[in-house]
């Protein structure tokens, strides 16, 4: 169950970089096939960490807000 889970979560994530990557490359008025496969990939790694950094942040908000009694951030 826990491993399924964790999948479902990284695909999402993944899905998330690749979006976000897609709009930066759109943004930049570049087209995918400018990048290689490697440069792609990095990208999107760069990307996840980001949202994951992101995510962490956004969570420990909410635990300290919890604690000091704020229903909403």
């Amino acid at each position: 169950m826990i491993k399924k889970l964790k999948k479902i979560y990284k695909k999402n994530l993944r899905r998330k970089a690749i979006k976000k990557v897609e709009e930066k490359i759109i943004y930049q008025q570049k087209l995918l096939k400018d990048y290689s496969i490697d440069e792609l990939r990095k990208l999107i790694l760069l990307e996840e960490q980001k949202i994951l950094k992101k995510i962490s942040w956004k969570g420990a908000l909410i635990a300290l807000g919890a604690t000091v009694g704020i229903a909403h951030i």
